[in-house]
């Protein structure tokens, strides 16, 4: 009888646990499902509740979730109390979460990027994770947390793509197809972008797809898309529709299909099909005429309003662009360049602000409230707010460049906005010292060259 009894209790010992593990991991598939939208609306604030109780279950990864809940909710200081609370519990990926949000600013004042970068240290001394070794590589390709130094950045990535680790692979394909730190190299970048994908990670394939692409390759690109779409890659599908309707594929292209699709995507209201079609409206060659304009507005406006960063891009980009079409669209882009702040950053801020505040009676006062308004900025800020400047600009952009130049006693010429022979040699002689000067050469103009001049200014600012 009493080994009947014991057998009873240990079923009934076991059956409780296993019921304990499904609630906490139901508890986190509902929150992730509510976080996310899956299956129906976003619900931030439940998705919190349920992660709570998750997290004190025992459910170390909602605590993770809890902080990039409480990010989107701009509560910082909770943020950073989650994670420190897995990390106390010996959470790896809490302390990595912690040290990357520090690094990268997530933590908006809160962040301290050396915090973060010491934290990965520890981690790398510890357990050598290929993770931490790339999350410290990027600090040292931007410069935050640390001297910038492209050379370590790079022979770390090296090192892991040695290693076969994807995301390096893949950064370094970045580098190829873009020409950052050397040449460009495109047939490089497909055969990096493809061992990242060997490597297991098929979100690379929509990078292969555009790298194909580059190449000219149409009908690898068309077949790398395809992959992009079978894996669900976000926006692959609504991608591979625009480049149909503009005839990216040759032979393969099927015009009445990309605008058919698009068109009854963005009206449906699918946002990805949304951001494309608006984009084609920009030129009259390229427009799907039968397109609604304001239901699609109205789609992207709604993601925006919700907080997502790519939406209230591409709404106050229309509001710019197509300003001739929509009624009122200099107001409603200023207001809403106030609505969407907290959610833009870099030199998009930059870009939306200065032509939101552009007096168009007065270009010349605007050209110099704007190159003022970089002046007083510094760091990362600074080379957001050239880059800012760059886009919206160009002209204003070579004034606060020649400006900088002066101050730093590399160019004496006049301050014109004027890219003269003697602002160009100076732009190339801060290259060389700056050692970018194969980005550069390229011409200084140039997007990445411009980024590189606009970043050794900012780190010359701080050592003088």
């Amino acid at each position: 009888m009493r080994s009947l009894l014991g057998a009873v209790f240990v079923v009934a010992a076991l059956f409780g646990s296993v019921a304990y593990a499904q609630s906490e991991r139901s508890l986190y598939q509902q929150a992730e499902d509510l976080r996310l939208g899956i299956n129906g609306p976003v619900d931030l604030g439940r998705a919190l509740e349920l992660h709570k109780e998750s997290a004190d279950l025992g459910r170390d990864t909602s605590l993770v979730r809890m902080a990039s809940i409480y990010i989107e909710m701009g509560d910082h200081e909770k943020a950073i109390q989650a994670l420190e609370r897995g990390i106390v519990r010996g959470h790896q990926f809490s302390k990595q979460v912690w040290a990357g949000n520090h690094i990268s600013g997530k933590f908006g004042e809160l962040s301290v990027p050396e915090s973060g970068v010491l934290a990965l240290r520890e981690l790398i001394a510890e357990t050598d994770k290929p993770w931490a070794r790339y999350r410290l590589a990027r600090a040292y390709e931007f410069g935050t947390g640390v001297d910038r130094d492209m050379e370590a950045a790079i022979a770390e990535y090296e090192r892991l793509a040695d290693e076969n680790y994807a995301p390096a692979l893949k950064r370094l394909a970045d580098f190829a197809l873009r020409g950052t730190a050397q040449d460009k190299d495109l047939e490089a970048a497909v055969a990096l972008y493809q061992k990242a994908i060997d490597a297991g990670d098929n979100r690379v394939w929509l990078s292969l797809a555009q790298a194909h692409l580059a190449t000219g390759d149409a009908e690898a690109a068309f077949a790398a898309y395809q992959s992009a779409i079978d894996n669900d890659i976000a926006g692959a599908e609504a991608e591979f529709a625009r480049l149909h309707f503009l005839g990216e594929f040759a032979d393969n292209s099927d015009k009445a299909f990309g605008a058919k699709w698009l068109e009854t995507q963005a009206e449906e209201g699918d946002l990805h099909a949304a951001m494309e079609a608006i984009q084609l409206w920009e030129r009259r060659s390229r427009r799907i005429n039968t397109l609604d304009l304001d239901s699609v507005l109205a789609t992207i406006k709604s993601a925006a309003d919700n907080g997502d960063r790519r939406a209230a891009q591409a709404y106050l980009r229309a509001l710019r662009v197509l300003r001739w079409k929509i009624p009122g669209a200099r107001a409603k882009h200023a207001a809403a360049v106030q609505t969407y702040r907290p959610i833009l950053s870099g030199n998009t801020l930059y870009r939306e602000l200065f032509f939101a505040t552009y007096d168009r009676d007065n270009h010349s006062k605007s050209t110099r409230d704007s190159v003022a308004t970089v002046r007083g900025l510094g760091g990362d800020e600074f080379v957001s707010g050239a880059m800012g400047l760059r886009s919206n600009e160009f002209t204003a952009f070579v004034y606060l460049v020649q400006a900088e130049l002066r101050d730093l006693g590399l160019y004496s010429g006049p301050i014109t906005g004027r890219a003269t022979s003697s602002t160009i040699r100076a732009m190339l002689r801060l290259c060389r010292d700056a050692g970018v000067y194969d980005t550069c050469i390229h011409g200084p103009l140039l997007y990445n060259s411009s980024y590189e001049i606009s970043r050794a200014i900012a780190e010359r600012r701080n050592v003088n």
